[in-house]
């Protein structure tokens, strides 16, 4: 089962709150800014869902649109910090990155 089908079932669309989908020229763009392919599924799910928030309300996970995955990566330095890792999101559970 894929991200966006998972995001999308009844079960979990109610925790789901997601951003309008992002075109193929902003999803390439991102491609281009940190030199990667993004996986197909990933890319489906920025089409899909430019970013969003999944909750619980114990349980919080931010996955970034693409603009903020540029401002994150850079401002939180994470390539410099784990090279060949791109930032999507944060899981509050953990504390850590969502990341490719």
């Amino acid at each position: 089962m894929s991200l966006v089908q998972i995001l999308s079932s009844p079960p979990q669309k109610k925790y789901w709150s997601g951003c309008r989908g992002a075109t193929t020229e902003a999803v390439e763009r991102l491609e281009a800014r940190f030199n990667v392919i993004l996986p197909e599924e990933y890319r489906r799910f920025l089409h899909w869902s430019n970013g969003g928030r999944w909750s619980t309300g114990d349980h919080l996970v931010s996955l970034w649109w693409n603009g903020e995955v540029e401002r994150s990566n850079h401002h939180l330095d994470i390539p410099g910090r784990h090279p060949g890792i791109l930032g999507i999101g944060l899981d509050s559970r953990t504390g850590g990155y969502c990341a490719l």
